[in-house]
Order: structure tokens, then C-alpha cells, then sequence
């Protein structure tokens, strides 16, 4: 296989995984969630909300989902299996909780694209021991989905636009993202203003994903290991993945073998220029007085997403 070809594949490949950058993990004993608890299908599930005689959503209802599914990312409520955790937010996402829309559009969108059509190991030649068990550990968290299911579950699309509609800045500033063709007035400016200022993982992850600049890239992306992004050595993120993945292809063409022993920052450093890597903590570092500083408005498209 040739060195374009290779690097072709890793391309398409990590452009179907960004999404995943949603889904966090915790570090957990892997073991002890191998065996779940029985997984209620959609079905099951819809019958037990009839059983209950739940009523229309109401803002009351959704202030209450959010407060749960919040506490609940803040305990590190850890849920091995993707399916099970989506048909709980799905529950949740029906009585109008925009934090339970968001993420079950997010869990929708990362099992998709890891686990349909067919898994992603069946697809790349990929033969790093430490990659291809990470990719499994992914896999099987995704094992429940299948077409069928996602149709039950609904487009992830359809979660992010009821997200947004319920005031989820993230899915807003996705929805808009998406198309990058939205215009850039200082309507959308304010949106993205208040997204920065919410200093959350999945604020930067997003910026991170859709800024044309690729300084600007890797400071939003080095700036979500302080919101709450697992960028340790031992991380199970799905960074780890692009990393083993890259370093395997690496491997492939004569180069440094692969190693367990590299954090999220080293990862950027690796993959970036000397002189690329200072620019990058610079912004980095720039970006975070701003915000300290509560300056975030005078932040341009320029400085958020667009090349200057």
C-alpha cells in the first residue's frame, strides 16, 4: 500500500471519528461492566413511559432532566454500554431536557459513525496491538447499535435541533457550524461569545473541530484538557485512537513504533512543527487570559474560527 493511499484512509477515518470527541470516558475497572444489567429495548421502554402516564413536556419537567443528567456527567456516572445509556437519555430527551437532547444526539452520532456500516477494523488495515485494543473497547460500547436502533433512537440531527431549540449553546453553535455558510453577524458572534465563556469540554471540542485555522485547532483542543477532557497518558478518550492510529501508520512506513506513554499534549507536540508547537501554546495561553480576564467579546471570527 502506498504512503498517498495510506494517509488517504487515516484522513477519511479520523474525519468519521471527530464527532466522537463528545462521548467522554472515565477511568473505571473495564471488567466490572462487561456484565450490564439486562438492556430494555426501545420498545420496553416506550411501554414503561406509558406505564407511567408521563404528560407533555413542560419547561418544569425539562429544568429537572437537565439538573439529572448534569449531576449526573458531574457524579462520573459511567455507563460501559452506549445503547443502554442512549435509551435512558432518550426518556429524558422526550420530556424537553436540552442536556439530555445534546448528548443523545452525541452518543447517536459517535456510534454511527464507529459501528456503521461496518466496524471501522474491518475497513483499515490496522495492526498496532494497542490500537486495535482500544478500537475494540469502543466497538463494544457501540455493539447495541444497528440501523434499526438508530432509527428507533431518531436522527441525531433531530436531537441537536431540539437541543438547540431548548437553548443548548452547543447545539446551536453546531447547527451552525454544520454548514459553515451561516453568516457572520453579530448575532452569531454573541452565540459563540457566550459558548466560549460556558468553558465547557464539548464548547471547545467544538471550535476545536470546525476552525478553519490549524493553530487555532489545537490551542481549542489543548484548552478542553482543563474543562474536563481526559488527556492523561492512560486516557481512553478517542484522541488515543487518532493517536495509535497515526503512530500505526507511522509504523507502516518506517517510523517510531507506537507508545502508550503519551498524553494529549504530547500528541499535539508530535504531530505539529517546533516552531507550529510554540504558536500553538501561545494562542493557548492567549485565548485563556481572555477569557480570565472576561474579555471574551472582543473575540472576532478571526480569533475563533476563521483563518485570519
Amino acid at each position: 500500500m502506498t504512503k498517498k493511499l495510506i494517509l488517504t484512509i487515516i484522513i477519511l477515518l479520523l474525519s468519521a471519528l471527530t464527532a466522537f470527541q463528545f462521548v467522554g470516558v472515565d477511568h473505571v475497572d473495564d471488567e466490572q461492566h462487561l456484565v450490564e444489567t439486562p438492556i430494555e429495548s426501545v420498545e420496553a421502554v416506550s411501554a414503561r413511559t406509558e406505564t407511567e402516564e408521563l404528560e407533555q413536556p413542560n419547561k418544569e419537567d425539562a429544568a429537572i432532566v437537565d439538573v439529572e443528567v448534569k449531576q449526573a456527567n458531574a457524579d462520573d456516572n459511567f455507563i460501559y454500554d452506549l445503547y443502554y445509556k442512549a435509551l435512558e437519555l432518550k426518556t429524558a430527551a422526550e420530556l424537553g431536557g436540552a442536556e439530555a437532547q445534546l448528548e443523545l444526539a452525541q452518543t447517536i452520532e459517535v456510534c454511527e459513525d464507529l459501528v456503521i456500516p461496518t466496524p471501522i477494523t474491518d475497513n483499515f488495515m490496522i495492526e498496532d496491538p494497542h490500537a486495535i485494543e482500544l478500537i475494540d473497547w469502543w466497538l463494544s460500547r457501540c455493539s447495541g447499535f444497528n440501523r434499526s436502533v438508530i432509527q428507533d433512537l431518531g436522527d441525531s440531527q433531530y436531537w441537536y435541533q431540539e437541543a438547540s431549540g431548548n437553548g443548548s449553546l452547543t447545539a446551536e453553535a453546531y447547527l451552525l457550524l454544520k454548514t459553515n455558510t451561516f453568516p457572520r453577524d453579530d448575532e452569531n458572534l454573541a452565540v459563540f461569545h457566550k459558548l466560549i465563556e460556558s468553558q465547557t469540554q464539548d464548547a471547545f471540542q467544538l471550535l476545536a473541530i470546525y476552525t478553519s485555522d490549524d493553530i487555532l485547532r489545537d490551542a481549542w483542543a489543548l484548552m478542553t484538557c482543563s474543562a474536563g477532557m481526559d488527556c492523561s497518558q492512560d486516557s481512553k478518550e478517542l484522541w488515543k485512537v487518532n493517536y495509535l492510529l497515526f503512530c500505526s501508520i507511522d509504523v507502516s512506513l518506517g517510523g517510531i513504533p507506537c507508545s502508550r506513554e503519551v498524553s494529549f499534549q504530547d500528541y499535539i507536540q508530535l504531530t505539529n512543527s517546533q516552531e507550529n508547537y510554540a504558536k500553538i501554546l501561545s494562542a493557548k495561553k492567549n485565548l485563556e487570559d481572555i477569557i480570565t480576564n472576561g474579555s471574551v467579546t472582543s473575540l472576532q471570527w478571526e480569533n475563533i474560527i476563521d483563518i485570519p
